[in-house]
């Protein structure tokens, strides 16, 4: 039956005929799910809840499980079971929507009411919540809830997933520092991140310009991972030399901050649905510093391009790649170029989630920063764009201390946030089978509710995987 005629039944309020017809239906196909949402509003307006949720998730499994009227089907499934009185249904299905929020946003109604389902258990919505920010549309209305559930509680993350074995071989820092007092400051800085480790500093010290001191640090370096850094810097970050190892391990090119899109001429220019990552700036208040958050990386995600106050690169790669040799580029638009080239070329570009860096720098994005940037674009065929700024998610004036604690709880409940939700389905699933034995009179509704749930909890497996 063509989707006009399902449309015109309900509205002209012949719910029970819409719902008749849905009986009908038996191919899995993107028509069904439309007429299957609409037969679950038509058993909703009947008040009938257990019979719309049913027609909800049926819906659910025929849609793209990446597509919005995915997360729309279980996110109204939801709404129905816990009308129907079945919270530990509504629970399974809400954290379903939830589940794959590193593809697609989940529907923001699963995760406020997943959020005030669990209120009793700090625990459970710092996962939700952990969850919900891979998401880039979820990432500036819940973030700072996230942080605010941190504040408010002692709660640790459960046991970080193993990381990648970290890497071997000799490293490189290479840095452009011209005056004695900041390269003293940025000795002294590595000397205590990298103790023990196999680093050296190639110090270029009469740079005519980025790319030309760059060139020069890396043709007299003898480490197999380089590292390129500004000398206004702090390493924050406890066993800094163990994280840029494992940060190696994953990426042939790193930073802290960067994009996934590539909309130049500023690695931000993109917009906040693009922006990940995390730096410390100094603070107003004397001793302490501020953490920004711009968004969240996803499970190997690919960025397109990276703030250049810290970059990490393979040395093959960083040969290959090469930095600009134009004078007239000055200090700017070396990031820019470099890191969209190395993302164009295919090696593994990734922003580097375990490095908390203090930046003294805000950056002086100014006429000849933007003439330079324009320059490169234009060299490089980088799509224009506008130079809008970075939108931040902020914690300011934090002592040092609580500053670096507070990065790694903030790393910590993202990276574990995937299993420990894994637990919260798990947990629900079996409070749903343990419910459907103990039915009476809805018995056959419940048990075909629990059946579709069991379906909707297997069926993201390919993609999750």
């Amino acid at each position: 039956m063509p989707l006009s005629r399902w449309m015109e039944q309900y509205q002209r309020g012949d719910y029970a005929g819409v719902i008749a017809d849905a009986e009908k239906l038996t191919a899995a196909t993107a028509t069904s799910a439309v007429a299957l949402r609409l037969a679950g509003q038509a058993a909703a307006k009947l008040a009938q809840p257990l019979l719309a949720a049913t027609y909800f998730l049926r819906a659910a499994q025929c849609s793209d499980v990446s597509s919005a009227s995915h997360g729309e089907s279980l996110a109204n499934a939801g709404l129905m079971l816990a009308r129907a009185g079945r919270p530990d249904a509504a629970t399974l299905a809400w954290l379903s929507d939830l589940r794959l929020s590193t593809h697609r946003s989940a529907h923001s109604v699963s995760v406020r009411q997943l959020f005030e389902h669990f209120s009793d258990r700090v625990d459970a919505q710092l996962a939700c919540l952990a969850t919900a920010v891979h998401s880039p549309a979820h990432f500036h209305p819940f973030f700072p809830v996230f942080l605010q559930q941190l504040d408010s509680c002692d709660v640790d993350a459960p046991k970080r997933p193993v990381p990648r074995p970290a890497m071997t071989g000799p490293i490189s820092v290479i840095v452009c520092s011209h005056r004695e007092d900041r390269f003293a400051r940025f000795s002294a800085e590595c000397a205590h991140a990298f103790a023990g480790d196999d680093v050296e500093i190639v110090r270029i010290d009469d740079a005519r310009f980025m790319g030309d001191g760059y060139r020069r640090g890396m043709a007299s370096a003898r480490g197999e991972w380089l590292l390129f850094t500004h000398d206004d810097i702090e390493l924050l970050s406890p066993e800094f030399a163990r994280r840029v190892r494992e940060s190696f391990a994953g990426a042939d090119v790193f930073f802290p901050v960067g994009s996934a899109a590539l909309a130049g001429p500023a690695w931000f220019s993109a917009g906040p649905a693009y922006l990940r990552g995390a730096v410390t700036l100094p603070s107003a208040a004397p001793g302490a510093c501020d953490v920004a958050w711009c968004g969240v990386v996803r499970p190997d995600e690919s960025m397109a391009l990276g703030d250049g106050f810290f970059i990490g690169a393979h040395r093959g790669v960083a040969h290959a790649i090469g930095w600009d040799g134009d004078p007239d580029d000055g200090f700017h638009g070396y990031d820019l170029s470099f890191t969209c080239r190395a993302a164009r070329s295919g090696v593994r570009v990734r922003a580097a989630t375990r490095l908390q860096i203090l930046h003294y720098s805000l950056g002086d994005f100014d006429a000849n920063w933007l003439s330079t940037a324009g320059r490169v674009c234009v060299r490089h065929a980088i799509p224009g764009g506008p130079a809008r700024s970075a939108q931040w998610v902020r914690r300011n004036g934090i002592p040092r201390q609580d500053a670096v604690a507070l990065f790694d709880r903030v790393a910590d409940w993202l990276d574990a946030a995937p299993a420990a939700l894994e637990g919260l389905i798990q947990d629900a699933l079996g409070g749903c089978v343990q419910e459907a034995a103990s039915v009476g009179p809805t018995g056959d509704s419940v048990n075909r509710v629990v059946e579709l749930l069991r379906a909707v909890v297997s069926q993201p497996a390919a993609l999750r995987g």
